[in-house]
């Protein structure tokens, strides 16, 4: 359990934002996936403090990764609230247990910019699959038939530079 705060912070500092940029643009961009819905769950009223559970903090660390490659906020948001339970939750737990590197890595099959005219998945526009590959599987997927482009995300990587920035954070 952390605070918002202590949250933000690490966040913050895990996308190279320092104090100024904290308070301006990226506590916009959380504030933003906030009224979009994120993290899942329960909500603080105003003013009210909330402690923050690994995985309500792993939801924003994955949405804020998926933000680095543009994917719309929305889409990011309906994306996590759908294969939270299914996907993202046990695989990301996984990866928090994890010592060691699994070579497990989250690859998201992509068509942002044709989206709009080529609706393929209209659920969540651009977005054509997604799915834990090994690291070494990656060059077999990208063969497949219409698969010229992924998202990779390193998420054991993520969770664990995460962590490393919540303790450094706690400890000030």
């Amino acid at each position: 359990m952390a605070s918002y705060a202590l949250v933000e912070t690490a966040l913050a500092r895990m996308h190279g934002a320092d104090a100024e940029a904290q308070k301006g643009a990226f506590r916009g961009r959380m504030k933003h996936l906030q009224r979009l819905g994120l993290p899942l769950g329960e909500k603080p009223g105003k003013g009210k403090r909330m402690d923050y559970s690994d995985e309500q903090i792993w939801q924003l660390a994955l949405a804020l990764e998926l933000s680095e490659f543009g994917v719309d906020p929305t889409t990011i948001v309906e994306m996590i609230s759908a294969y939270w339970s299914l996907m993202f939750g046990p695989n990301l737990q996984d990866q928090a247990e994890a010592k060691a590197r699994t070579g497990s890595v989250l690859a998201i099959s992509v068509a942002l910019m044709s989206a709009g005219w080529c609706p393929v998945a209209e659920r969540m526009p651009g977005l054509l699959s997604l799915k834990w590959i090994k690291e070494d599987e990656l060059a077999n997927v990208l063969a497949k038939k219409n698969t010229r482009r992924i998202i990779v995300i390193d998420t054991w990587r993520m969770i664990h530079e995460l962590n490393d920035h919540l303790k450094k954070q706690a400890s000030k």
